[in-house]
Parts: structure tokens; C-alpha cells; sequence
């Protein structure tokens, strides 16, 4: 029931995103998705493409979403996977998250060293008053994009279920943060940065790519963040994101 509720999202993400509406099977979803964590008592990954491993303790496995959810304790434990490439191509991360608590600017997933917005590779970071999402690459600039909790209509981040949507197209050189469906403005240019066909896997950036924590694995160790992570989905990018860059509908 789980799998079929979160893929019925999914699917609702889809065919809002997409100029002329399709229908998509849960089956054909699971199939082009790179990478697909439900979390019922397994941190496997669905698709059977990723190993995904522990860092430090087991999380534990709590009401989610759907079913059940992994919940992370910055210095506890966290997940990674050292199968999943980004490299040239265009991609999207979608998850739920459930904050219960956080400081500073920890990471909810990366591949890069947070210890400088400057390093190789990107992130989704939480702080204070806005989600923050940081880029860059070798011989490249960064850039940074927040969106603040007001935005996306929220009193309060905590203890409450929010949808993140993470779309990242490298060849129009644009993305764009969607937080519960809402996107941020109409998503930001990086095409001034120097990122333009520069692998975002190459030698300079071998860091795995880590749910809870940043990608040396040790970066939230000196923060705090409590939260509960669910149905985690990494796909290609499609055209229909390029066609419709507004997102209408709202994951309430």
C-alpha cells in the first residue's frame, strides 16, 4: 500500500509537470527511477541499481509518510550510497521529510564537503528560516539558492511532513527547488557559473552521495538534526520539467 500511495504521487508529479498530460503505471515509474527507498524495515533500494549502506547506527524505523520512515539523529547514523552518479546528465531528487529538530545549517542529503559552498558537488541544506540548496564544480562558481519557510506557507518547519523536489537540468543550465509543490520563483540560471558540460563525478569529487549528512560523513556531527526521511527518488530528468518549470499541484 505504501509503494502504491508514493508512486500515485509520483505519477501526480508527472503529469502536473508535463505540457500535455500521459499516463504513467507505477511500473514504468520504478523502472526509469535511478534510485527508489521506501524504507519498509530495509533501507534497499527498491530499483535494485544502488547499494545503499549504513554510516555509523542503524536508523531507526518509525511512522512515515507512507508506512514506515527512516529517522536520522545527526552523529548517530546516517545512509549513502556510492553508486549513484550525477555526472553531466540532468536529474531530480524528491523525498519527504519530517523535521522534529535542527540548528545551525545541517544537511538532509549532498555529495560534497559542506565545510565550503566553494567545494565540488552540491546539497540541500536547513537552516534557520529557509531550506538552502549550494552547487559548484571544479574551475567553477558557486551558487546558492534559499527558500524561505514563508514562501512555501509554513509557520512553523517542525514536526510536520514537507515534499522536496530537487530539479536540476544541465542543459538549459537550470534548476529549481519545489517545496510541497510550490516552486521557488521560476527557478534559478547557473549558466554564468562555469558548469557547462563539467562532470559533477570526476576525479576532484569522489565523495558518496548521503542522506543525513554531508558527503565526508561528518559534517552534521557538530549540528543537530532530527528528522524523519521517506520515499526518497532519484530520476532522470525529463523534458516535461523543461516544458512546465511552475508546479501546481500541492503535496498536502
Amino acid at each position: 500500500m505504501k509503494k502504491l500511495s508514493a508512486l500515485l504521487l509520483v505519477v501526480l508529479l508527472s503529469v502536473c509537470l508535463t505540457a500535455v498530460c500521459y499516463a504513467a503505471t507505477g511500473e514504468e515509474l520504478l523502472k526509469n527511477a535511478e534510485m527508489y527507498l521506501t524504507f519498509e524495515d530495509t533501507y534497499d533500494d527498491t530499483t535494485g541499481k544502488m547499494n545503499v549502506q549504513v554510516d555509523g547506527d542503524d536508523p531507526e524505523f518509525v511512522e512515515g509518510r507512507f508506512g514506515k520512515a527512516a529517522a536520522i539523529h545527526s552523529g548517530e547514523g546516517a545512509l549513502y550510497t556510492e553508486d549513484l552518479k550525477f555526472e553531466t546528465n540532468s536529474f531530480t531528487i524528491t523525498c519527504w521529510v519530517n523535521v522534529h529538530e535542527h540548528d545551525s545549517d545541517p544537511c538532509l542529503f549532498a555529495n560534497k564537503d559542506w565545510n565550503s559552498g566553494a567545494n565540488a558537488g552540491f546539497l540541500l541544506c536547513i537552516r534557520g528560516n529557509d531550506w538552502k540548496y549550494n552547487a559548484n564544480c571544479e574551475g567553477g562558481t558557486r551558487t546558492d539558492t534559499e527558500y524561505p519557510y514563508d514562501i512555501a506557507g509554513i509557520g512553523s518547519m517542525e514536526d510536520q511532513w514537507y515534499h522536496l523536489a530537487l530539479v536540476v537540468d544541465r542543459e538549459a543550465q537550470w534548476y529549481c527547488l519545489y517545496i510541497n509543490g510550490n516552486p521557488l520563483n521560476k527557478g534559478t540560471s547557473f549558466a554564468d557559473k562555469g558548469h557547462d558540460g563539467v562532470n559533477y563525478d570526476d576525479e576532484w569529487n569522489e565523495y558518496p552521495f548521503y542522506i543525513g549528512e554531508d558527503g565526508t560523513g561528518l559534517y552534521n556531527m557538530s549540528k543537530t538534526l532530527n528528522f524523519d526521511v521517506d520515499v526518497v527518488n532519484r530520476r532522470d530528468f525529463t523534458v516535461a520539467f523543461r516544458k512546465s518549470p511552475r508546479l501546481q499541484h500541492r503535496f498536502h
